[in-house]
C-alpha cells in the first residue's frame, strides 16, 4: 500500500506518492570506504592542478580546504555556465 498526498485529488493535478515510510538508509563500513574513494576520483578528476589534501578522518578538514574546494567548483560552474552562453548565441 502507499498513501496519496494532496487536496482535492479531482485530476487536476498529479498526486504525490509517499513513499517515506519504506526507506531505510543504514550505512556500512563498506559504503563509507566507497563515499571517500569516490570524493577522491572526483576531486582529482579537475583540469586544473590541485594541491594534494592530507587524508584524515572524515568529514574533518580545515576551512581552506573546504574554501579551496568551493572556489574551484564555482570557476568550474563559471566555465560552463559562459560556454553555454555562448553556444546559445552562435
Amino acid at each position: 500500500s502507499f498513501c496519496l498526498k494532496g487536496e482535492g485529488l479531482d485530476g487536476s493535478f498529479p498526486a504525490v506518492i509517499d513513499y517515506t515510510p519504506y526507506l531505510k538508509f543504514t550505512q556500512s563500513s563498506d559504503s563509507i570506504s566507497s563515499d571517500e574513494e569516490e570524493l577522491r576520483t572526483l576531486g582529482s578528476s579537475g583540469s586544473e592542478s590541485s594541491t594534494p589534501e592530507i587524508i584524515g578522518p572524515p568529514f574533518i578538514m580545515d576551512e581552506n580546504s573546504w574554501y579551496n574546494k568551493c572556489k574551484r567548483v564555482e570557476q568550474k560552474y563559471q566555465l560552463a555556465l559562459e560556454q553555454k552562453v555562448k553556444g546559445n548565441t552562435l
